[in-house]
């Protein structure tokens, strides 16, 4: 039920995030929802409902779909495509404060978005659909970015400033 309802009210109160019966957000990681036996979760009489399965982290109060960390990353990565022309990157290097001591490197934009996808799915926070939705949605937002909005910077020749540092503005 908490699913159904999480999708259901995705749309009618993004902002305010997934829903359930009891408090306005799920109470289990979308992860264990998927390993019920409830046929209105995933229909399948084969999967039996794991009742100690824990979340890595406390649910978020925002919508599951689409996933908002692969919005960014796509668009990082449309951007970068755009720019250069090519998926293959110069190696980047990633830490974080949260994982000490654990750096992941990338040569790669698309091994850069799945990791981002990935992660939000282990986590149990969203569904494989809505990372793949959320990079896509990214990476348009990027290409179309690149495409409409960032132009080449005209500049013009050094002006020479007041001796007093200030530039007399015309109204």
């Amino acid at each position: 039920m908490v699913v159904a309802r999480r999708t259901y009210f995705a749309g009618a109160i993004s902002l305010r995030g997934a829903a359930s019966v009891e408090s306005g957000r799920a109470i289990l990681p979308v992860a264990c929802l998927l390993r019920s036996k409830q046929p209105v979760i995933d229909s399948n009489p084969a999967t039996d409902r794991e009742a100690t399965c824990q979340p890595i982290d406390n649910t978020p109060m925002h919508p599951e779909y689409p996933c908002a960390h692969c919005i960014l990353s796509g668009s990082i990565s449309g951007v970068i495509k755009a720019v250069l022309g090519t998926e293959d990157i110069p190696e980047i290097a990633i830490t974080s404060p949260a994982a000490p001591g654990v750096t992941h490197r990338f040569t790669n934009l698309t091994a850069f978005t799945e990791e981002v996808a990935n992660a939000r799915i282990w986590a149990g926070f969203h569904y494989r659909f809505s990372t793949r939705v959320g990079t896509d949605m990214g990476r348009q937002i990027g290409e179309y970015v690149v495409k409409n909005v960032m132009q080449p910077a005209v500049t013009a020749e050094p002006q020479q400033l007041p001796r007093q540092g200030l530039v007399p503005v015309g109204r």
